[in-house]
């Protein structure tokens, strides 16, 4: 890497691969963005941990707080 694209990565962390990027916190989707999708119920079982099995085996993944809120943020930020 040359002397001035090291120069310009440290001053401008963003910049990557001469593309500069911004990069901004996710909003969660609402209940009423999900329900544009999903059934309200689904959207509460998935909400509260409370899926059925095979809805379970759908997501692929053990239930979590931590991955609720991952999905919100996914689907904010694909809706924003």
């Amino acid at each position: 890497i040359a002397q001035h694209q090291k120069n310009l990565l440290d001053d401008n962390p963003s910049y990557n691969d001469g593309v500069a990027n911004e990069f901004r916190v996710s909003p969660l989707a609402t209940v009423s963005e999900l329900t544009t999708t999903h059934s309200p119920e689904y959207v509460h079982r998935f909400l509260s941990g409370d899926q059925t099995e095979s809805e379970q085996r759908n997501v692929g993944f053990p239930w979590s707080p931590s991955g609720v809120n991952r999905a919100l943020s996914s689907v904010g930020g694909t809706v924003a």
